[in-house]
């Protein structure tokens, strides 16, 4: 988080990174994070009110037009997964996931849970 040179990284209280607006795309955090979780990705570009202001005023991409491939050159800027952190469900995957196999817990509650566990008698 030092090596942001506009401080757009920042910690929530309960220990989650999160990503800024203010990223120029430097990506230090890229190269010193040290679980590889942060990687850099192109802006996306605004958008232009997709096929209803194509067909009303031509503007815009017409409806079944393919996205425009991958440009090396374009800005990115750094972007990881934040928890879904704007969402009042929670984490999207969590919530999605048909089996309950997805689920968030706190780092205490996993090592209490750890802790708690009966482990076999060899």
């Amino acid at each position: 988080m030092k090596e942001c040179p506009p401080n757009a990284l920042s910690r929530g209280p309960g220990g989650e990174v999160f990503i800024a607006d203010t990223c120029i795309g430097c990506g230090n955090c890229e190269r010193n994070c040290p679980y590889g979780v942060i990687s850099m990705a192109p802006e996306k570009p605004p958008r232009m009110g997709g096929g209803l202001l194509w067909l009303l005023l031509g503007l815009g991409k017409a409806p079944g037009e393919r996205a425009p491939h991958y440009d090396p050159d374009a800005r990115k800027k750094a972007v990881k997964c934040d928890l879904c952190k704007d969402l009042k469900g929670g984490p999207a995957c969590v919530r999605a996931c048909p089996t309950g196999a997805a689920f968030r817990i706190s780092p205490e509650e996993l090592i209490a849970n750890i802790s708690n566990e009966r482990r076999p008698e060899l």
